[in-house]
């Protein structure tokens, strides 16, 4: 019915590892196959996936390691169990401030206002990568058209109010909104990209 926004994640490296931006990442990555370990939310999340895809068009081999949850992958990550994982920004950004951990790049089109100094991956050189993450409001099937039409331009009007917005920024969110038709283009282009995905990565269930 209508897309809210996209989350934003960022990739986060232990802060004990040699680099600063996602550049020298890879580089060190290249020079050092195999031997960083990253962290997922279990085989098929979405951080699995993304880090994956990062993989697969850099050329760096990285060892996964799944974990129950984020809140496990951040216990490893900091205790230098694994060195590097795609998180969301919001629970991200206390390790960040706490310089624990450092930020690379955002997965957005645009930087965040919670992390104003680092870079998207656009920014970073890879504008060939779209992992972003919708949220969005979806009508069962078989609603009529014009209650859904109705919802919509409800719905987008309180999206693009200036206290929605700013909470929307706050929870590390980057608002969309939009018509019905430009929600479903989104959910059918994903659906294409990311079973080729899993697909061109190899990625299969426990």
């Amino acid at each position: 019915m209508i897309n809210a926004g996209y989350a934003t994640s960022v990739i986060v490296v232990n802060s004990k590892l040699p680099v600063h931006s996602l550049g020298e990442f890879i580089a060190y990555a290249r020079a050092h196959p195999g031997k960083l370990n990253f962290a997922s939310s279990g085989i098929g999340s979405a951080n699995h996936i993304d880090t994956e895809v990062l993989a697969a068009l850099t050329g760096i081999k990285l060892l996964h390691v799944p974990y129950r949850g984020t809140a496990d992958g951040y216990r490893a990550l900091l205790a230098d169990e694994v060195q590097v994982m795609f998180g969301a920004i919001t629970s991200a950004l206390p390790y960040v401030q706490a310089g624990t951990l450092r930020a690379l790049v955002v997965l957005t089109d645009k930087r965040s206002p919670l992390l104003p100094d680092v870079p998207t991956l656009a920014q970073a050189g890879l504008n060939r990568v779209d992992v972003r993450k919708w949220m969005g409001l979806l009508a069962p099937a078989g609603t009529p058209p014009e209650i859904v039409a109705k919802l919509n331009v409800a719905l987008d009007a309180i999206l693009h109010e200036p206290s929605m917005r700013t909470w929307m920024e706050r929870q590390g969110f980057e608002l969309a909104g939009g018509s019905p038709q430009a929600y479903g283009h989104v959910l059918d282009a994903d659906f294409i990209k990311w079973s080729e995905t899993v697909r061109r990565t190899g990625i299969r269930p426990e």
